[in-house]
């Protein structure tokens, strides 16, 4: 059972260092540094180079995946699936930075206005970007181009959900010090009665269910942060032991609900699958958010090991204050990318042909080749905004 663990002390050490920048706590969490900027990775890689860039018949850019092209490929995205574990990490970090700023005599409506004032480099130069994009396709062809590339926007469900986490922090915090795993026990119920309902209910209330149960499984894969935390100040032994559990109730879980003809095996949407497990989000997907916490936790002393040495924490430390602006602005490059390639009167495909599985190296690269200088040249401004302290 894990033991419900109240904050150590704060840290010494300033959160600044003398050059006013934001200085790395000698007892940081570099583990959850590097799923946090792993998880992040994934995704761009997966939005870069697994998406089919196609038009509609109204001509707006959309990306759905080869998944459902091929049988059996589903099983890949229960493992490059990586969202929850982004959420994990980031309710255990936030969870900590809630403790130290508590323990400072700060209040909640300065612990939101600095973890949200994170976003606010990358979201700015997003938001000027895509105002330049609209501008330019207006004067170029009359035509709005934001609304036929929506998928620029993909990446802001995940900053919208932490903005919205961020209030909740202290609530959860407190529910924690009180009832322990309880808390996620019941955050889990609330889910799985909210899916109930999305089946069983008339469209009105449905949609209401819908809304429900996505919020609620990505607030469940926030508030396991805390059951990360509580388990890793037990120790190596207990650290595993309860990952052991974990991953074991969410395979369990995963494999039985995914074969219960109610829910798609795939963890992503698919253009073959009549629903999909990721919007709406569905117990499912809780259930590979315990499965990955649990993973985490057995592998989390080696990893730590790992991370240990000097060299290891100076290429993290450079690269986690550029995951997040990466993120976000990383479907600007792709789309860009798209364009440049219809320009060329090549076109775009539907489907997944030998070609296009051929090229998505050289396609990554490209890829990287372009975000590298844009992510530079937002500078120290960005990297000081969304290092997260």
């Amino acid at each position: 059972m894990i033991e419900t663990v109240a904050p150590g002390p704060a840290s010494t050490v300033d959160s600044h260092d003398l050059d006013g920048n934001l200085a790395t706590p000698p007892d940081r969490d570099r583990v959850a540094d590097l799923v946090r900027v792993g998880s992040l990775g994934v995704v761009i890689v997966w939005h870069s180079t697994l998406s089919l860039f196609h038009r509609n018949s109204e001509g707006v850019l959309t990306m759905p995946n080869p998944v459902g092209s091929y049988r059996g490929l589903w099983m890949l995205t229960w493992v490059l699936q990586v969202m929850p574990l982004f959420f994990i990490v980031s309710g255990s970090v936030n969870a900590e930075a809630w403790n130290r700023h508590h323990q400072r005599g700060g209040g909640l409506t300065a612990f939101v206005r600095r973890r949200v004032g994170r976003f606010t480099a990358p979201l700015a130069m997003l938001v000027a970007l895509c105002a330049v994009a609209e501008l330019t396709g207006r004067a170029l062809n009359g035509q709005p181009f934001i609304t036929r590339h929506l998928v620029i926007l993909v990446p802001l469900w995940t900053l919208g959900l932490l903005m919205a986490y961020a209030p909740a922090t202290a609530m959860l915090d407190r529910a924690w010090r009180r009832f322990g795993t309880t808390t996620t026990v019941w955050l889990g119920s609330i889910v799985v009665l909210s899916d109930l309902v999305r089946f069983r209910a008339g469209s009105d209330l449905a949609a209401v269910a819908q809304t429900v149960s996505t919020i609620g499984v990505w607030l469940v894969a926030y508030q396991l942060g805390w059951v990360y935390r509580a388990a890793v100040a037990q120790g190596a032994e207990a650290t595993r032991g309860t990952g052991r559990v974990l991953a074991s109730v969410g395979f369990v879980g995963l494999v039985v609900t995914t074969n219960i003809d109610v829910y798609p095996r795939p963890m992503v949407a698919t253009t073959t699958d009549s629903m999909s497990n990721l919007l709406p989000t569905t117990v499912p997907v809780m259930m590979l958010a315990l499965l990955q916490c649990g993973l985490l936790l057995v592998f989390r002393p080696r990893l730590a090991a790992w991370l240990d040495r000097d060299q290891m924490r100076g290429r993290l430390d450079a690269l986690g204050g550029y995951a997040l602006p990466a993120y976000l602005l990383h479907m600007i490059v792709v789309v860009a990318m798209v364009l440049a390639l219809e320009a060329t009167g090549l076109g775009l495909s539907d489907v997944p042909t030998v070609a296009w599985w051929i090229t998505r190296p050289l396609w990554l690269a490209a890829v990287v080749a372009l975000m590298i200088p844009m992510i530079r040249a937002s500078g120290r401004l960005l990297e000081s905004d969304t290092r997260v302290d």
